[in-house]
């Protein structure tokens, strides 16, 4: 295990704690690797070597471990390793303690084997949800939660609260932006690369009817004003720095209102997020529906938002940004995971299916690069259809089975 680089452990640990927290059961799991010979490939393709694991590959389906044995219902995890310590863990997610969206976290110094945090924030915290975590160069963390008027209402920004120690204390919370209209699905992300020059710079992201933006150059103590990422209808922000303070934000485009995403925007800054760069789309038909939630799922809730890592290894693809989202099959079948990549922000490299042939519907996507070596690693949710292509039973859906990937170059 100790070969594996931080954002590996991260990808296959976001897929196995949202199955223990988002419906405290323990979820059913399949384990592949996918060797593409240099190529990704469409996932017809039959050159696409589709190999168990436990295997001689370093990726491994481990005993699932829940982070906070609770009754409290707890979901959309998201958490981020220490850069300085690779064996420290946050992790933050929504939590329900008293019948409203709040926010817990949760924190381990020994890659996630024991861990210690609450159902709640630090501090007396205020936590609205719609987490996300961070650490920066040097090895500061920083937690995101939405800010409300109170626990019922509406978001209208966000907080940030950050430990010198790894999660073991916190200071308190600072807003970030706020009080504004749209404060809804917020992402920070910190420049974590000890040589860039804008190390230790903290972005955020959000909203969901236009994307905003701001920063922190002074770790969290104070933000600048906001600025306008898209015009049209738009949400799900993803954040992502780059191995030389290159800094990333992609989003879903929904044209001129509700319902399937209808392409990815993703925009580029490269003086710590002072000015962006012309944005490069690609188009593809989401799986979302208005109104929700979507039978097809289950009746859950789904989306179409899509997740980005950049590569930081020293490898030949250095700085190359991948993309996974959940599409519709050619337009308007089933959901599928659909992976492209740019190297050069002119332009997407083509579409490709990556999820297995077997599944009726694929669904909410992650993705995480390999720091030391490339290696890309992929986690979704999927039905997987059984005997004559009938799919399981209603109880086995609810189930739902995390597929892990390597595609190796």
């Amino acid at each position: 295990m100790k070969s594996l680089s931080r954002n590996i452990v991260m990808a296959m640990l976001i897929a196995t704690i949202v199955s223990q927290v988002s419906a405290q059961v323990k979820l059913n799991k399949t384990a592949i690797k996918i060797d593409s010979n240099s190529t990704f490939k469409a996932r017809q393709n039959s050159s696409i070597v589709f190999t168990a694991v436990p295997s001689s590959s370093n990726l491994y389906d481990r005993t699932d471990k829940q982070v906070l044995p609770s009754s409290v219902p707890q979901s959309e995890v998201h958490l981020s390793f220490n850069p300085t310590n690779p064996l420290n863990i946050l992790l933050s997610c929504n939590t329900f303690p008293n019948g409203y969206s709040e926010q817990g976290y949760f924190y381990s110094f020994d890659w996630g084997k024991t861990w210690n945090g609450a159902n709640w924030l630090a501090n007396n915290g205020f936590g609205r949800g719609d987490p996300s975590t961070a650490f920066d160069a040097s090895g500061n963390a920083y937690i995101e939660t939405m800010s409300a008027p109170d626990l019922n209402a509406d978001a209208d920004g966000y907080l940030i609260q950050k430990s010198t120690n790894g999660g073991g204390s916190w200071l308190s919370q600072v807003r970030g932006a706020g009080p504004i209209a749209d404060g809804d699905k917020p992402m920070i992300a910190a420049d974590n690369m000890a040589a860039s020059p804008y190390k230790n710079y903290l972005y955020c992201a959000w909203g969901s009817t236009f994307i905003q933006f701001n920063r922190s150059t002074d770790g969290g103590v104070s933000f600048s004003s906001r600025v306008a990422l898209s015009t049209s209808a738009s949400q799900g922000a993803n954040v992502q720095t780059g191995p030389n303070g290159e800094l990333y934000v992609c989003f879903a485009d929904y044209g001129n209102g509700p319902g399937a995403a209808t392409g990815v925007d993703l925009t580029r800054s490269t003086d710590g997020g002072a000015t962006f760069n012309a944005h490069i789309t690609f188009n593809f038909t989401g799986i979302r529906t208005d109104p929700d939630p979507n039978p097809l799922f289950n009746n859950t809730r789904v989306n179409d938002f899509p997740s980005m890592s950049v590569d930081k290894s020293g490898g030949p693809h250095r700085g190359r940004r991948y993309i996974v989202v959940a599409g519709k099959d050619n337009g308007n079948g089933k959901g599928v995971i659909y992976f492209t990549y740019t190297d050069d922000n002119l332009s997407f490299a083509p579409l490709k299916e990556i999820s297995i042939s077997n599944a009726t519907e694929s669904w909410f996507p992650w993705i995480a690069v390999d720091d030391t070596n490339g290696d890309i690693y992929v986690n979704y949710y999927a039905f997987i259809r059984v005997h004559n292509g009938r799919q399981i039973p209603t109880l086995l859906i609810q189930m739902m089975a995390e597929i892990h990937f390597q595609i190796k170059k």
